[in-house]
């Protein structure tokens, strides 16, 4: 097993090792998660809101995935049930993360994909947060990947139920943040986004109209009185119960233009950090049928 060591610089840079080490190697971590952090409770971390500590907590959860999916719950233990149910707490909780982030955790800016690109323009003012919302969007891609994610009437928005948005995101992150510090923290996230181009898409869960609003709106308008439970229990919205359509594969898309846009940063931030990313690159191409 892998031990998980982050360590923080002053600026807000994350530095992940060997959380990206379990990853490749499908360990697990060797320090238990429920002992990474004295407070986990994303209600509470995000009332304080500190942009560094709660963005801490996107890592946090990125590392019960990991565990997860290979085979062990947060305390090491070999998993005896079935993961569907702690997969599906995992997905709630990261949804919650993306839905109650301080507003330094949000893009200062967000434009559309356009002609000039596949990949949307996010922007944003710390380090952390960059680092923060990579750690979303890639174990979001991870859970939806396991195929045991359940749509669920909480849920704010219907591109979250699709991986290929998921990857357009991190694609988009990745480039309108042009920090070396950021870059070489990508390496693995952005080849998730990868593998999410390289997969069918899935139909994204149907939302009725006015429905969908995400849990923060509901923190600004709960009572201070009641318990986190309460706040979260009570802010959920109708939707159209599509989980047995959205399970059904649709005509996969060719994205062409995001493979290429995201071999050419992996080539971009080689030449400009020296980092190595000409592996992952072939790794890519050839999950693509672009090489043998």
């Amino acid at each position: 097993m892998i031990s998980p060591i982050i360590l923080y610089v002053d600026q807000g840079e994350w530095e992940l090792t060997y959380v990206w080490a379990a990853f490749l190697m499908n360990q697990t971590t060797l320090i238990p998660t429920d002992s990474w952090v004295d407070q986990d409770s994303l209600f509470l971390v995000a009332e304080k809101g500190d942009p560094d500590d709660y963005c801490n907590l996107a890592i946090l959860i990125f590392a019960k995935i990991i565990n997860v999916l290979n085979g062990e719950d947060s305390a090491g233990v070999a998993s005896i049930t079935g993961p569907r149910a702690k997969v599906q707490a995992l997905w709630e909780e990261l949804q919650r993360w993306r839905c109650w982030r301080p507003q330094s955790v949000k893009p200062l800016l967000r434009v559309s994909a356009s002609d000039k690109g596949p990949f949307p323009t996010i922007v944003f003012s710390l380090y952390a947060s960059v680092c923060g919302n990579t750690f979303y969007h890639a174990g979001s891609i991870l859970l939806l990947q396991s195929g045991l994610v359940t749509p669920n009437p909480t849920m704010d928005v219907a591109d979250v139920l699709s991986p290929v948005w998921h990857a357009r995101e991190l694609g988009g992150i990745s480039t309108s943040n042009p920090s070396h510090a950021n870059w070489v923290n990508h390496l693995q996230p952005l080849y998730i986004a990868g593998r999410a181009f390289a997969g069918s898409s899935k139909q994204p869960l149907a939302i009725q109209p006015g429905h969908g609003s995400c849990w923060s709106r509901h923190l600004r308008q709960t009572d201070h009185g009641s318990t986190e439970s309460e706040r979260f229990e009570a802010n959920t919205y109708s939707v159209v119960d599509t989980a047995e359509g959205w399970n059904s594969p649709t005509e996969p898309e060719d994205l062409a233009a995001e493979k290429i846009a995201l071999l050419k940063h992996l080539a971009k931030i080689e030449r400009e950090t020296g980092w190595k990313t000409t592996e992952r690159a072939k790794d890519l191409r050839i999950l693509w049928d672009l090489e043998n």
